[in-house]
């Protein structure tokens, strides 16, 4: 239930978290909110198209800024994603 209000964005040296009322604001700041409203962001894990309803996060990786959607198989893939080092919090 959280997720409808907070979306957590991973950082190398901590979580930040960002509320639904500043989500477009943010995603804006980062040059992503055109691509996530024309469905141009794919889900890192499922590839399922990201809308503004179902982003459950996004981080940075490799110079960009990837995606998780809200399904919970993905949910499950970004905690294994993140225990691997993969991306720290």
């Amino acid at each position: 239930m959280w997720k409808k209000f907070f979306h957590p964005i991973i950082d190398k040296e901590k979580l930040k978290v960002v509320c639904d009322l500043d989500l477009e604001k943010y995603l804006d700041n980062l040059g992503k909110l055109q691509a996530v409203k024309e469905g141009e962001i794919s889900c890192y894990f499922c590839e399922d198209t990201i809308t503004l309803e179902n982003i459950f996060c996004f981080f940075p990786l490799s110079g960009d800024v990837k995606f998780v959607c809200d399904k919970g198989e993905c949910k499950l893939k970004l905690s294994r994603f993140i225990d691997k080092d993969k991306i720290s919090l």
